[in-house]
Parts: C-alpha cells; structure tokens; sequence
C-alpha cells in the first residue's frame, strides 16, 4: 500500500467514485486505520483477489496475521450488505 491516508482516500472517493480506488484501498477504509504491519488482506488480495478472501471459512479469515475476529466480521458484514443488495435489483 503506499501509505495514503484515510482522509486521503475519502477524498478521492468523493471526488471520483468508487471505482477510482483499488481493492485494496476500499479495504483500508473498510478497515479505518490499518494496524502497523497488518498486511494479510493485501496479501490475500495478491494471492486470489477479493473472491478468494471472501471464500475463506470466517475463522480462517480471522487467523490472518493483522486480521482479527472484529475486521473479519466487519469484512464479512460489508460482503453480505452487497450480496443482500443484488438480490434487491
């Protein structure tokens, strides 16, 4: 990640949309402030993408170094709200 701030990216999401941001950068706001050296949903995304981060059992998702039971549920939480939200269209 290169290291832009959280009001950074909510800038630039105001500014351009949603689909300016990379995946990675819509998980760290996600996320809020990332925790120093946490890494593991970069890592994940490199490995597989979103798919395989949203495939992982949701402990196995929250043993990630850096992950945690709390970004896990929020993460999983974010992934329902928009599946909920395709079934409305």
């Amino acid at each position: 990640m290169r290291g832009i701030g959280d009001s950074e990216l909510t800038e630039r999401l105001w500014r351009q949309g949603t689909d300016a941001l990379s995946e990675a950068e819509l998980l760290e706001l996600l996320f809020g402030e990332r925790a120093p050296g946490c890494r593991s949903e970069l890592e994940a995304l490199h490995l597989g993408g979103l798919k395989a981060l949203f495939e992982l059992d949701p402990h196995a998702l929250a043993s990630l170094p850096g992950m945690g039971p709390r970004r896990a549920g929020r993460l999983l939480a974010a992934v329902e709200l928009g599946r909920r939200s395709l079934r409305l269209t």
